[in-house]
């Protein structure tokens, strides 16, 4: 699962740019359902995209996890 959320006009304005990217960066990962949740109160707007994939999540895991919670390949 990989959330993208923002409160910001700005950052939401950008957010298709990054989850391009990030789409981009881990053609290894199918995704298999997209939720989209909007949430406000009376100052804020908060945007959220959750992606649910599956795959081999090794490559995204690493950016995700400290070194030492790293899942190990076994070969």
């Amino acid at each position: 699962m990989k959330v993208f959320s923002t409160t910001m006009a700005r950052d939401r304005e950008a957010m298709g740019d990054r989850i391009t990217a990030w789409l981009q960066g881990h053609p290894e990962l199918s995704i298999v359902d997209v939720v989209t949740t909007q949430s406000s109160d009376t100052a804020y707007h908060c945007l959220s995209i959750t992606f649910f994939f599956e795959g081999d999540a090794t490559k995204y895991l690493g950016e995700v996890l400290p070194e030492s919670r790293r899942p190990v390949r076994p070969f």
